[in-house]
Order: C-alpha cells, then structure tokens, then sequence
C-alpha cells in the first residue's frame, strides 16, 4: 500500500509539467525543414542535404513549456532567431479551434439577397447584346470615318491614302475575328509544314496555330523545341548551332484553356470565332468571356483553304473574303 501511494504521488508530481507545455507552430525557412528536437527554449531545425523542391517558407509545430517568454531556433545546429512567445505564435490546436468555429459561424451567416441581382442581370445582358448589334457597330464605322476625315481631309482622300497602300494588300481579319488551327505532334509533319506555309503566305496575325501542352509533358523542353524545328524551319534540316536558319512566320502558341473552351476533341481541328471579346491582350485567350461565344467547328485534315471557304458559307465576312482570296493567290 505504501508503494502505491509512492507512485501515486509521483505520477500527480509529472502531470502539472505536461498541462504546462504546449505545442506552437514557427515559420521555418523552407517547406521541407523538420523540427529536430526541442531542449528548454532551444529548438533545432533540420533542413534536408538536397535542395527542396517547393518555393516558399514553411511551417513546423514544436512543443514547449507554457512559462517559457521566447524560444531560440537553430538551424543544423547554427543559431537563425529568437521567437517571443508573447508575439501571435497559433498552435496547431489554436488553429483547429479557429476553424472548428468558422464552420459554426457559417451556418447561421445570413446574406441579404442583392435587391438589385436582377436588375443588373437583366441590363448586362442588354448591353452585351446591343454590343453585338449592327446598330453600335455602325456607330462604331461612323466614328472610324469622322477620325479618317478629320486626318485625311474627307473621304475622297481617305481613298486616295488607300490606294497608296502596296500592291496586292487585302482585307484582313478584324481585331474581333480569330483562326484557331489546333495541332498535336500526332498530326504528320508534311500536313503541318503545309499549314504553316500557307499561315506564313497569308501573313494574317489573327490567325493562330494551338497545341494543348509540351511534347511529352511540361518538364520535357527538348522534344517540343525539335517538333517546332521540324514544322517551322523552312529548311528542317538547318542546324541553328552553326547556321542562320529561316523560320515561318507562323504564330504557335501552347494553351490548354483555348482546348477546353472550344471543347476540342481531336486534331487536326480549325475554329472560327466572328465576334471575341477580349479584355485583356496579355491574358489567354481562352479565358476571355468565360463560354465560348459563337463560333464554327470544323475536323478532319483539310486545308486551310477548305476550310475558309466553308466558314464563308456560314458568315460573311470581308475577311473571310481576304483570306480565301490570298490562298488563291489574289
């Protein structure tokens, strides 16, 4: 009976030093640093012998005694920095705690509905349509000739200033217009030179070849840049490490977002969008307006012509009109 008693008194001696420590959580330097071990207020971080491979600080949990006023961190046994204690140092459970919380506090949130959702709904939807009408785009021409006048002294030498422009110049694409040609390294090379040659004749900028991703994947470069050497070198057997090589003129650009806005299933695949609205040049394309707008959908291994001519059928266009008229060598 003794004996027990001993214990007993031992063991309620060790509980009040475990309710006083507690566990904190303390920026590391990297993503990858672990807590090694922790001696009074001296904690040792451990960073791997390889580079870590995530970017950015990290965050390690230690447990320490309660009365402690700071802690001193080291890093593979050299001195970083003092951490106080009385500075807003969140433990793990303070952040379980913190969330546990939120989840309740969301469930008796009650936002006001926006009186004016559907107001606005309603109006934006009016000006996207009046955008798009013949009415604005007139205004939009009118506004195009006022400024020419006002440059060139009236239409008459507004047309004078045009037939200046060099032989052979044709209508283009307008700045709304777009061309996709959407490709994949499973497309036969000779049909893709072709494309690229033709793309580069026309020299239309509004006319823009797709790939969906890398050759192989991201972290492969090397595949990519020789399957572009392959379709773009007019000579694909030019070495630019001891030669000057020419290219066409083709722009090819890698964007997955303009596959899964247009839904593209296979490939060869030529898209024509009449009217995009795009607010922002630097942005891809595929992210502009959210849902496709209109467009024509065309698959199979075709030519460019072939295409267009199709295209023209369902809109007209005095680009479309250029375009085919350039394949055609007018």
């Amino acid at each position: 009976m003794r004996m027990w008693l001993i214990a007993l008194m031992v063991l309620l001696l060790a509980l009040p030093y475990k309710a006083l420590a507690k566990t904190v959580t303390i920026d590391t330097p990297s993503l990858c640093t672990k807590v090694e071990k922790v001696e009074g207020n001296r904690v040792d971080l451990a960073e791997p012998s390889q580079p870590c491979p995530a970017k950015g600080q990290g965050k390690a949990n230690a447990e320490i005694k309660e009365e402690l006023k700071d802690i001193q961190v080291y890093i593979n046994g050299t001195y970083w920095k003092k951490v106080a204690m009385n500075s807003p140092v969140l433990s793990a459970e303070d952040i379980a705690e913190t969330v546990e919380q939120s989840k309740k506090h969301s469930r008796t949130i009650d936002l006001p509905k926006n009186a004016h959702e559907t107001e606005a709904t309603r109006l934006a939807e009016h000006l996207s349509r009046y955008a798009e009408s013949g009415e604005f785009q007139e205004r939009i021409e009118a506004q195009k000739n006022r400024l020419y006048g006002q440059i060139y002294g009236g239409q008459e030498n507004r047309h004078e200033a045009t037939v200046k422009d060099p032989p052979g110049k044709r209508v283009g694409l307008s700045s709304r217009e777009r061309i996709y040609l959407f490709i994949s390294a499973s497309v036969p090379i000779p049909t893709l030179r072709h494309y690229m040659k033709v793309i580069n004749d026309l020299g239309e900028p509004n006319i823009k070849v797709v790939m969906r991703g890398f050759v192989g994947g991201a972290k492969f470069v090397k595949p990519t840049m020789a399957f572009l050497k392959e379709i773009l070198f007019t000579d694909p057997e030019c070495n630019p490490s001891r030669e000057r090589c020419n290219t066409y003129r083709t722009q090819v650009i890698i964007d997955p977002l303009l596959f899964g806005k247009y839904r593209i299933e296979k490939v060869p695949a030529f898209i024509y969008a009449p009217s995009l609205s795009i607010s922002d040049n630097q942005m891809s394309e595929g992210l502009s307006g959210g849902k496709a707008s209109d467009h024509y959908l065309i698959y199979g291994d075709v030519s460019l012509e072939y295409a267009l001519q199709l295209f023209l059928r369902e809109q007209k266009s005095p680009g479309l009109e250029g375009l085919v008229a350039g394949c055609q060598g007018g």
